[in-house]
């Protein structure tokens, strides 16, 4: 065998169909996107400036990408990283500098598991997806040694080197393009190659260099596209593996109804006619709704949503995504006649005002949903936490699934262990404390809600009961807490023998210190609630009067009761709501013959009084 044709067969081998393309040309390339895992990476130079500009590259593509990389993030632990709908957010903890961190959104329907794997001279996220993907994303800051990110590399790699499709994605800063003058760049593709990884495409991707790298280990067809973008000075790169499973997809078509063709689909049925001599109501109900729904798929057109029309955020208008094609078609135009002054002075002034235009409607969106939600305290902060990305993303518990070959038993096995969290700590604290022996050192009036383990006891009972709200549901007994209430024994003639046993308890005392209680000058008034519930004592309200109200009243009033009428009125209003509590009247009861049934004095004729 020549061995010139198999150096020019390796030469010429490639492992994916890889195109440089806009991002609307990406969907026109995929027969059958739903077949394939969509994996995107960018150096997005700081994910709180530039993700607004990436989530508009990513409705552009007509794609719906089940994993997103963004690399050199400019990550900080004091700000909140941007969410996306359906999506989980993942992103890596070791910092070297100010420019390091990977950020990773996963579809929410897509099973992976990710994990940051050790990488002293590299951030990097791993996502597995089962036993048959994994994703290595990855950014590595140019001057970080390359010896020892090559070796933890080749570590990482082994690691996984059981998983039949492995992906490599993100900024390496090794230029891996064709006839290139990086002195790392044999070890690196030799390493990776060594494991089965291959460069999907070797495009130029920022300043004449390949430096975001999608390698590729699997057998499978696959597609890499290097997007036209003006988000920073790198290109995105996308990647799309075919793989053998499910997940949802964004609408890409609407359904535009001819009422026309439905209505004359309806004329020409005949069934219509046969529905009113019907004599069963379900048969005709259904046969009517099947009319209907023919008619309405006869005169039903499905047309796509073209990608220029396609808007994923609610501020983001038509004008201003045209104003935003124009900036990218702009931005290529500087690209390729970077020595024409004039035009790349208009290109900076037409993509610093379609910037600040962009953060000016958004703000403006955020501020009008936070007017509309004022008098909604649950709509407010569900607004704020989704302009502060704080909302929290649910992950599938997969891995809890998998602990046992049954999902049922799985989850059984889980409940169970949350269920029997409070017995076993019980069991510890006992086999560890004698509990009797601090149930006698502690008071026995503890809270009902206390963690301390104290025998139940009739006051505990009474307390919990008590506590409980009257006007509340009942049980599954039919008891309701109102009536356990009642059935406690609170009556006049109990409270009576708890005040005779208080004054047992006093003349007691009175007795031991050679006193004597003067009865003729004691002074009883009993209160309730409803004026039929009161006991049958003779009240005497002047007592109360005399001793709350008016002596108060005549303190000084020989000094303060020549003010002028306003000012008393005040004080009268007060001393009336006393006497009609005192006598039970009706709030709106006249003055005059309160003052007349009372027999008692204004706050005008006291001070008239104690001056003459």
């Amino acid at each position: 065998m020549d061995k010139n044709l198999i150096h020019h067969e390796i030469d010429e081998f490639v492992i994916s169909n890889s195109f440089e393309c806009f991002p609307s040309e990406c969907s026109g390339k995929i027969s059958n996107p739903k077949k394939y895992l969509k994996i995107i990476t960018q150096n997005v130079r700081s994910i709180y400036k530039n993700f607004d500009s990436f989530v508009i590259l990513l409705s552009s593509l007509s794609l719906e990408c089940d994993i997103i990389i963004l690399t050199e993030c400019w990550l900080d632990k004091d700000k909140t990283l941007p969410l996306l709908n359906n999506y989980n957010l993942y992103y890596s903890t070791a910092y070297f500098n100010q420019n390091d961190g990977v950020v990773v959104y996963t579809r929410s329907n897509l099973p992976c598991v990710v994990s940051e794997p050790v990488f002293p001279e590299a951030s990097c996220l791993l996502v597995k997806i089962g036993d048959h993907t994994a994703i290595l994303a990855c950014y590595r800051s140019p001057s970080r040694n390359s010896d020892k990110f090559i070796n933890s590399l080749e570590y990482t790699l082994q690691s996984i080197s059981h998983i039949p499709n492995g992906i490599i994605m993100g900024d390496i800063n090794i230029d891996i393009k064709l006839d290139n003058v990086d002195k790392m760049s044999s070890d690196y593709l030799n390493l990776t190659a060594l494991y089965g990884y291959l460069p999907a495409n070797v495009f130029l991707t920022r300043e004449g260099k390949c430096i975001d790298h999608a390698l590729l280990k699997s057998k499978r067809p696959s597609l890499s596209f290097v997007i036209q973008s003006a988000i920073t000075d790198h290109l995105p790169v996308l990647l799309c593996l075919s793989l053998d499973f499910e997940h949802k997809q964004l609408q890409s078509h609407f359904i535009k109804i001819n009422y026309d063709i439905v209505i004359k689909s309806l004329m020409s049925n005949k069934k219509l006619t046969e529905i009113l001599v019907m004599t069963d109501a379900n048969h005709a109900s259904f046969t009517l709704l099947d009319v209907l729904t023919n008619a309405i798929e006869l005169g039903s057109v499905h047309r796509p949503i073209p990608c220029r029309q396609r808007i994923d955020k609610p501020w983001i208008t038509p004008g201003l995504l045209r104003c935003i094609r124009h900036r990218d078609n702009m931005h290529n135009k500087v690209r390729k006649y970077p020595n024409n002054l004039i035009l790349v002075k208009s290109y900076k002034r037409y993509r610093n005002f379609c910037n600040s235009l962009l953060k000016k409607l958004k703000l403006a969106f955020q501020r009008s949903e936070l007017e509309i939600a004022a008098g909604n305290t649950k709509q407010t902060w569900k607004i704020i936490k989704k302009i502060a990305n704080i909302a929290s993303n649910k992950s599938p518990p997969i891995e809890l699934l998998k602990s046992e070959v049954d999902p049922v038993k799985a989850v059984n096995k889980v409940n169970s262990y949350f269920a029997s969290v409070g017995k076993t700590l019980a069991e510890k604290i006992s086999n560890k404390v004698d509990i009797t022996q601090i149930s006698c050192n502690i008071k026995t009036q503890t809270h009902s809600r206390s963690f301390v383990l104290l025998d139940v006891d009739q006051d505990e009972v009474e307390r919990t009961i008590l506590g409980l709200k009257s006007d509340s549901a009942t049980g599954w007994d039919g008891v309701s807490s109102r009536l356990l209430k009642l059935a406690k024994g609170n009556s006049w003639d109990q409270a009576r023998e708890f005040a005779e046993q208080g004054l047992h308890n006093v003349i007691a005392w009175l007795g031991k210190n050679l006193l004597t209680l003067n009865f003729s000058k004691t002074k009883y008034l009993a209160f309730s609630i409803l004026k039929h519930k009161t006991p049958s004592l003779k009240i005497r309200a002047h007592t109360l009067y005399y001793a709350l109200c008016q002596s108060v009243l005549g303190y000084c009033i020989s000094v303060w009761g020549g003010a002028c009428k306003k000012n008393l009125i005040i004080v009268e209003r007060a001393q009336c709501s006393v006497l009609k509590v005192l006598k039970f009247k009706h709030f709106r009861y006249p003055t005059t013959s309160l003052y007349n049934e009372c027999e008692l004095l204004s706050v005008r004729k006291l001070f008239i009084l104690n001056t003459i």
